[in-house]
């Protein structure tokens, strides 16, 4: 069952350069890991997962970042209680040989939040979508009402490992260049080849909501509503990521 509780979760594009990333990984681990376990010792977040891009589904010209954050505030935690603690120690949380291309504050989609219990799945698909202006509700809607509750049943199915879908709650930094996007979505899946099936795995998801509404349906519908900004599958670095 999707959580649907509105706990905000923080966000953060890492631009590391590929010379500097063995480097990167081990000062991390020694230097800001330690950070964010007190943390999450004192409630103020529930988990860190750290991903690692290892190819693009579609290619792109924005600039480059390989690394996603994502954090989890702890129950009962909002945006300004996270960066009051942060900034109390604002040296110990910055990354080494790390630049932010963009930070922002997400909040999960209703009926689109299914996350791993204690399990890492072997890739991850990450999509960094903009909606336009005038389908943001159109979008939220179905997302809430059929898509999102669609790839649920895969992931109760099996099929999936985990879902996540998020809006962009609010855009605390971002580089020039970057598009303003609007929602992050994170799919877990045993293998890439999954995500190849997965037009033909959730088509009979959706049409056990509308039997007209399947996979071309709906999917073939969303270039009028959005634009996928960059599209990723990634690995979770076990060594920096803190719960699940």
């Amino acid at each position: 069952m999707a959580s649907n509780a509105k706990r905000y979760h923080h966000a953060v594009c890492l631009h590391v350069p590929e010379v500097d990333q063995t480097d990167f990984l081990r000062a991390s681990s020694q230097r800001t890991l330690p950070s964010w376990k007190a943390l999450a010792d004192a409630g103020i977040v529930e988990s860190r997962v750290v991903f690692k891009t290892v190819a693009n589904v579609q290619e792109d010209t924005l600039p480059a970042w390989r690394f996603l954050a994502l954090t989890r505030l702890g129950d009962g935690i909002t945006p300004t209680d996270f960066l009051s603690e942060t900034v109390k120690h604002a040296g110990a949380f910055e990354e080494p040989h790390a630049r932010v291309q963009r930070a922002e504050f997400l909040t999960p989609n209703d009926n689109a939040y299914y996350p791993a219990s204690d399990s890492t799945a072997a890739v991850y698909s990450i999509e960094y979508i903009r909606v336009f202006h005038d389908y943001l509700d159109t979008y939220r809607n179905m997302m809430e009402a059929q898509t999102g509750p669609a790839v649920g049943a895969l992931v109760k199915d099996g099929y999936a490992h985990s879902f996540l879908a998020f809006d962009t709650e609010s855009v605390l930094q971002s580089s020039k260049g970057l598009p303003d996007w609007t929602a992050i979505h994170v799919l877990g899946l045993d293998s890439t080849t999954r995500w190849e099936g997965f037009p033909e795995a959730i088509d009979p998801h959706l049409r056990a909501f509308d039997e007209a509404s399947g996979f071309d349906e709906v999917f073939g519908a969303l270039p009028q509503i959005r634009t996928m900004e960059r599209h990723v599958f990634a690995n979770r670095i076990d060594a920096l990521s803190i719960g699940y």
